[in-house]
């Protein structure tokens, strides 16, 4: 079998390569550099420019099983000014709608195009008894506008090419991915194991999250279960608070879950991003893969922090 994958230099692109690499599926990986992509996976891979994939034969995307976009920069390493926010859409909105038009000149000749969206796109809670539960059919339009809101709903708005010309498209709405490997744990595991994990703000905000071992085997489901389109929430059945996230790893690592961040120091340094990122979060359930009968290998948190 054969998968296009843009943006698989990235964390959960490089998982996803190397989970479809033991497989024995023939990838092609699409960037920016074809040099670091070849380097990366040590040849094992096609890599292509964005330009050279767009001058490629119909017939080598058509055989393709799935195109699977993750391409966007990386929401939460720089303070957004408002040349950053620019930055984070275009970088999702222009690869989304390359691809979407590639797709919808195939018609429903093209493979299905899986592409990457977050969970920020419902809005924010500021704690998880709030009531609200986000499904896949929570209408967003009835939503407060935060920055992330509007991230998702452009981001998801550039399938439209891809969608009218009759293309199966996916948007998977993903939570934190959880990997002690790489992402958001490695950035934390330094604090954690010097006894500095604890509460943000309150702690009280909902933390919606998935293992990275499950986001891969969901997505092979999804690719596998074409009744499944449209949005996709990729988290976990069990909605944690963000403190339960820390007293967790603390457990994993044997430290202690002591430390407390005011939510007012936090917004000083850090504005905008503190108060969506951090502060807030999203009750989110995985409706239409627990109906599909995705079964998920770390469903509670304490499994996915040793397996992970």
């Amino acid at each position: 079998m054969k998968y296009i994958i843009a943006g698989g230099t990235g964390f959960i692109g490089q998982a996803l390569v190397r989970h479809w690499l033991q497989k024995g599926y023939k990838i092609t990986v699409v960037g920016r550099s074809k040099n670091k992509i070849q380097t990366l996976f040590n040849n094992q891979v096609n890599g292509l420019t964005w330009e050279q994939l767009l001058q490629q034969p119909a017939t080598s995307i058509q055989e393709a099983r799935a195109i699977i976009n993750l391409a966007g920069e990386n929401i939460g390493t720089k303070i957004w000014s408002t040349q950053r926010k620019r930055i984070l859409i275009e970088s999702r909105v222009h690869p989304t709608k390359t691809l979407a038009k590639l797709c919808a000149k195939l018609g429903k000749n093209s493979p299905p195009l899986l592409n990457a969206s977050g969970v920020g796109i419902y809005g924010l809670q500021d704690k998880l008894t709030d009531g609200a539960v986000f499904t896949e059919n929570t209408p967003i339009d009835d939503i407060g506008q935060s920055f992330l809101t509007k991230i998702g709903q452009k981001w998801e708005e550039a399938l439209k090419p891809a969608k009218d010309a009759g293309v199966r498209t996916v948007a998977m709405r993903f939570g934190v991915v959880l990997s002690l490997h790489g992402g958001v744990l490695k950035q934390l595991l330094p604090l954690y194991k010097l006894g500095l994990g604890g509460r943000l703000g309150t702690g009280q905000q909902p933390f919606a999250w998935i293992s990275l071992i499950d986001l891969c085997a969901a997505i092979d489901f999804i690719i596998q279960h074409t009744e499944l389109v449209g949005a996709v929430n990729l988290v976990a059945p069990h909605a944690i608070t963000q403190y339960q996230l820390a007293v967790a790893l603390s457990q994993a690592l044997n430290r202690p879950c002591l430390f407390k961040i005011p939510a007012g120091l936090l917004k000083f340094f850090l504005g905008e991003m503190a108060d969506e990122l951090l502060l807030h979060g999203q009750r989110v359930v995985p409706q239409k893969l627990l109906a599909a009968g995705f079964l998920f290998q770390n469903a509670n948190l304490a499994s996915a922090l040793t397996k992970s």
